[in-house]
């Protein structure tokens, strides 16, 4: 797989963090950029926005606060589905709760989801 940005390979060894992730993925515009471009636009540019979209970063927290208020306001049973099924695993920015999970589920349900 190649960088959105550079078109460098990011399974090189030269491109991996410490921990041995080799790309940074962008919520905003859902593109992978290799750790030298993040580090370059988070570094040497000083930019809070995304290298490859230019929207302005968001923190994780309000986010998923405005994704689910989106969901929820168009019932949309997919999506609260979706969000259902993150919330029951907690991943993805969601805190674990069958309970909320479960409701969810059931309201995704009586809107059509199958």
């Amino acid at each position: 797989q190649e960088c959105d940005i550079c078109s460098l390979p990011m399974g090189c060894s030269a491109n991996r963090s410490i921990e041995g992730s080799a790309a940074i993925s962008l919520s905003c515009c859902g593109k992978q950029i290799c750790l030298g471009c993040h580090y370059s636009n988070s570094t040497v540019h000083g930019s809070r926005c995304c290298p490859y979209c230019r929207q302005g970063y968001t923190d994780v927290e309000s986010e998923k606060k405005n994704v689910v208020r989106r969901a929820k306001a168009k019932k949309d049973p997919h999506s609260i589905l979706l969000i259902a099924s993150m919330r029951q695993y907690g991943i993805n920015g969601f805190e674990q709760d069958e309970k909320k999970a479960f409701k969810e589920l059931v309201e995704s349900a009586e809107l059509g989801s199958r």
